[in-house]
């Protein structure tokens, strides 16, 4: 029998020169994107380190400044070194090691404007330089400088946004998404001062139209026509140490709640008459977005400045341009930065009193039931400081048909 060899053919499948090609040029393009991406995370984190260098640092800058009543000076700033404050032999560390910024330089951005370049030609202020290589938590790239009111200002003059006061730094508030420590209001501008977790305007109140002194306001109180008293009826006098109030108009109430019923509880006032009800915080008289302050309120400045035996000599203005006499005891005159003046006040008789002598300051609470005024259901407090005494301490005015007891001036606190 004759037998048959049979080849078997198998077929074999293989990568052609194009096919080998194209998956060579598939792994590089991948491989491209991949370094690509990794470069651009790697910028970007490089970025939020600077970022986040430069709040650490505006941070110990402000602290250095707390404690110096200044900024350090450019040589105090030494990159790779801690910076410190001395005082009285001991030394206060606000940073262990001042950071290097991140390199290489990215975007623009090159290896001598890379690093964190500061300067202060006084006490007073600063200037903190970095560079973006790209835009980052809303800081634009390229250079930018850093100041104790903002994060950022870059070459075009863009300052930094800010949703609310604690983006801001030292006596800045967040106002239309900028930081900025000046207001104006009725046309008149009102520097801002930060003192603990407080922001006040730094003068008394002027606003309105100036009033005799005989005369009382409208009963309808109108923003658009605030009436004021001005010492010795010269506005002169309104333009340096502020207007002086009725208890009433200070709180935008109609001039007849001087004669109401109260009875307080917890902030809110119910009135025998209902276009006299409020409740604090109550803007009254001051701009919008801050209030007339509560007892409780200016309680707070006050512990934090040590209690009300020493708070008046921290708050007054020093010197005796605005002053009988300097007094403010062991502390510093005005290191708060408060500026209060001896501003006097109306008496209900029409006089103008204590002028130089005492500051009085109206606040939007309501004492029940006082127990040195015998028969006396009701009275509004206010605070004073006087010349010759160190302290802030309070008083209260009571409601009559011709008007408050005192009228004061105002000092308005941050909503």
């Amino acid at each position: 029998m004759k037998k048959n060899n049979l080849t078997l053919k198998t077929s074999s499948s293989a990568f052609t020169l194009i096919e080998l090609l194209v998956v060579i040029a598939i792994i590089a393009i991948i491989a491209t994107l991949s370094v690509l991406a990794l470069q651009s995370a790697r910028e970007k984190a490089r970025d939020a380190k600077r970022i986040a260098d430069v709040k650490q640092l505006k941070t110990a800058l402000e602290l250095y400044y707390n404690d110096a009543n200044g900024y350090p000076p450019a040589s105090a700033f030494i990159i790779g070194q801690a910076l410190s404050h001395a005082e009285n032999g001991n030394i206060k560390t606000y940073i262990n090691k001042i950071p290097v910024a991140p390199i290489p330089a990215d975007g623009d951005c090159t290896s001598q404007n890379n690093s964190y370049a500061y300067a202060s030609e006084n006490s007073s202020t600063y200037t903190l330089s970095y560079c973006l290589g790209g835009k980052s938590q809303e800081v634009p790239k390229g250079i930018n400088m850093a100041t104790p009111a903002q994060l950022y200002k870059d070459n075009n003059g863009h300052n930094s946004g800010c949703t609310i006061d604690s983006d801001c730094t030292g006596n800045n508030i967040c106002l239309n998404n900028s930081c900025v420590n000046e207001i104006t209001y009725d046309g008149k501008n009102y520097g801002i001062v930060k003192i603990g977790n407080q922001y006040w305007l730094n003068k008394n109140l002027n606003v309105g139209n100036i009033i005799a002194p005989t005369q009382m306001p409208d009963d309808n109180f109108n923003y658009n026509s605030i009436e004021k008293y001005c010492f010795n009826n010269n506005e002169s006098y309104c333009n340096t140490y502020g207007g002086l109030y009725t208890w009433t108009e200070a709180m935008s109430l109609p001039n007849k709640c001087l004669i109401t019923a109260y009875n307080c509880s917890n902030g809110n006032c119910d009135s025998s008459d209902d276009d006299c009800d409020f409740s604090t915080p109550r803007r009254g008289a001051c701009p919008v977005n801050w209030h007339i302050p509560t007892n409780e309120e200016y309680g707070i400045l006050e512990t934090y400045l040590g209690g009300w035996t020493v708070a008046g000599g921290k708050l007054k203005e020093a010197g005796t341009t605005h002053w009988l006499e300097e007094y403010c005891g062991s502390e510093t005159c005005n290191s708060s930065g408060f500026s209060a003046i001896g501003s006097g006040a109306l008496s209900d008789n029409g006089e103008y009193q204590h002028f130089h002598d005492y500051c009085f300051l109206h606040t939007s609470s309501i004492i029940m039931n006082p127990s040195w005024r015998p028969g006396v259901n009701y009275s509004f407090i206010y605070k004073y400081i006087s010349t010759a005494y160190a302290n802030i301490n309070q008083n209260d005015g009571i409601f009559d048909s011709a008007g408050s007891s005192v009228k004061n001036a105002i000092r308005c606190l941050k909503d």
